[in-house]
């Protein structure tokens, strides 16, 4: 799964002690396409949840959905970056989501296991609330 399409920095869904702020707001590593695999996770848990929305509404709670699971992501990623990675994270993110991806598999160990744990939590508790 790519891991450009899982991550953008949404500081406003989470507090953050004050040291952290600032660095969270200049990373923006913000897609807002859905990657289909991640769009695919986010319908399979409506229809778990025994949600039968169409065309726009089925959009929007998807969006809604992605939106906190990507709040989910990014605790994870600022768990396991110091200051200094994310100031060069901040940088990375310039060049793009390839880069990104790249600068997160090299500073980040398992990286796709922690995501993968991170969306098993996720369904666990939205199917469950």
């Amino acid at each position: 799964m790519d891991l450009s399409k899982k991550i953008s920095v949404c500081y406003n869904s989470v507090t953050f002690e004050s040291q952290f702020d600032k660095k969270i707001k200049e990373i923006t590593i913000v897609d807002k396409i859905i990657s289909p695999e991640i769009r695919s996770f986010l319908e399979k848990l409506l229809s778990d949840k025994k949600i039968n929305a169409t065309g726009e509404l089925k959009d929007q709670m998807v969006s809604d959905l992605n939106d906190r699971l990507e709040v989910r992501f990014n605790q994870l990623v600022i768990e396991h970056l110091s200051i200094q990675e994310l100031d060069a994270l901040a940088e990375v993110a310039e060049e793009g989501p390839e880069a990104v991806q790249q600068f997160l598999r090299k500073n980040i160990k398992n990286i796709d296991a922690l995501f993968a744990e991170a969306m098993q939590q996720f369904a666990q508790a939205y199917l469950e609330g």
